[in-house]
């Protein structure tokens, strides 16, 4: 099985037992490098999520690993870009879904979106906690600080589904999460043209 990680390439007994032994140095390497893991191309297969999971959990000898490694600035860069495409996709949806829970439509497929939605702004949180880590832009730190940071709205439409207050949520998504999503999509295109780096 061969191994390519950091411009290097290490080879190692091809068998399914050593999959554990391979996920140990790929961690290794990623800990001791200054770029991020982004990915492993497995055979082909990209694997964004659980790099480690998937591969204990693989019956089949792997043949190639690919680790997909990146600076903290091209993932703040591609993070970015990622959120403008999630919010493009999702704005006239959040606003269908409002109107549902103004309808009192009691359907699964309503708190099913709604989950979808959730873990958007749970997405943006990470994110917002990630880029003000890094060394990027001011403004670009200031950005994510006041508009991916969803704590409030969060905390508020948590409260609102356990009360299962269909009224409320609707006026979260519309009045609270809606207008945000909107103001990202106005400023971050700008805020990525350019480079991020401080």
């Amino acid at each position: 099985m061969r191994v390519s990680i950091l411009g290097q390439e290490f080879h190692f007994e091809n068998k399914e037992s050593i999959n554990m032994d391979i996920v140990e140095f790929i961690q290794g390497k990623i800990d001791n490098s200054n770029l991020l893991f982004s990915h492993l191309r497995i055979d082909g297969i990209e694997v964004f999520e659980s790099f480690q999971a998937y591969l204990s959990s693989q019956s089949t000898v792997v043949n190639n690993i690919e680790v997909i490694m990146t600076s903290p600035n091209e993932l703040v860069y591609e993070t970015l870009t990622s959120a403008i495409q999630y919010i493009e996709g999702s704005l006239a949806e959040v606003k269908v879904l409002a109107d549902s829970f103004y309808q009192s439509t009691s359907n699964n497929d309503i708190w099913g979106k709604l989950q979808y939605v959730v873990e958007g702004i749970q997405w943006f949180q990470e994110t917002s906690s990630f880029i003000k880590q890094q060394k990027v832009r001011a403004d670009i730190k200031d950005f994510a600080s006041e508009f991916l940071d969803f704590s409030k709205e969060a905390k508020v439409l948590m409260e609102a589904v356990q009360q299962e207050d269909k009224i409320l949520i609707g006026d979260i998504l519309q009045y609270e999460i809606k207008p945000r999503f909107e103001e990202i999509l106005r400023g971050l295109p700008d805020l990525v043209k350019n480079e991020v780096v401080s």
